[in-house]
């Protein structure tokens, strides 16, 4: 490995329900890197309340799964973001987006994954950023190149 310093990664609701809905999928992988300890996770209370809402309505069969899943990964928890934190993001993207970029940029993320990507993919967007935006594909791939130095 490159660095002894892990991969944080920030997971957004589209990419942890996408995970648990289908293991086998890309984003089913990166939960499964993050459940082995290759790769540091952090969400925040918004996210986690998001996930448990959706899966409730939608995949109620799932919900105990990701109950489980949560409570043994133990993520690091990052508070939701203060109003100013937010609309720092009001100029660049979607209303509904600028808490997810704050708390990702809050906890100093290496990567925010999400399924919503093209919503963060603007020159004025990455202007503002340290942190990557990838499709949960994209970030296991990038994940791969992490780990291979």
């Amino acid at each position: 490995m490159a660095s002894e310093r892990r991969l944080r990664v920030f997971f957004d609701s589209s990419a942890l329900i996408a995970g648990i809905a289908s293991p086998g999928g890309a984003a089913g992988l990166l939960l499964l890197s993050a459940e082995s300890g290759v790769i540091e996770t952090v969400i925040s209370r918004q996210v986690l309340v998001e996930c448990d809402r959706n899966i409730s309505a939608k995949l109620p069969s799932c919900l105990g799964r990701f109950r489980e899943f949560i409570k043994a990964l133990n993520p690091i928890l990052e508070p939701d973001p203060e109003a100013d934190a937010i609309s720092h993001w009001l100029d660049v993207l979607p209303a509904k987006d600028t808490p997810i970029a704050a708390a990702a940029e809050s906890s100093v993320a290496d990567i925010l994954v999400t399924n919503d990507a093209r919503h963060f993919a603007t020159d004025a967007f990455m202007g503002k950023t340290q942190f990557k935006v990838l499709s949960p594909g994209d970030a296991l791939d990038h994940l791969r190149q992490w780990i291979s130095g």
